[in-house]
């Protein structure tokens, strides 16, 4: 994203002073997150690693996309959300049935 951009998205009713003083921090906290840097993002609920990279990426954007993936598989990201939303399911599980009301025995 350039400084350009930054600025002129936030000129609409932004002191340009204050949008000056706070565009380093912005690009900082921002300039990962362009397509050429993340590649894609990685797409839930299939059995298996894939990652859905920008229609208009760049052979760096595929090449980070490609990348993304590597690491995503190596990390066993697939197996550890679907462990941590089954944790998540018993947990509410648990929660619904503890809250549940008491049915009343004759």
């Amino acid at each position: 994203m350039s400084k350009g951009r930054v600025l002129a998205a936030m000129s609409g009713g932004v002191d340009s002073s204050v949008a000056a003083a706070l565009l380093p921090a912005l690009m900082e906290a921002t300039g990962h997150m362009s397509p050429e840097e993340l590649g894609g993002a990685v797409l839930l609920g299939v059995k298996g690693v894939v990652v859905v990279g920008h229609g208009a990426s760049t052979p760096r954007g595929v090449q980070s996309c490609v990348r993304v993936a590597v690491q995503a598989a190596r990390d066993g990201l697939v197996p550890r959300i679907g462990a941590a939303l089954s944790a998540l399911l018993d947990r509410t599980t648990a929660a619904t049935a503890d809250d549940a009301p008491l049915e009343a025995t004759p």
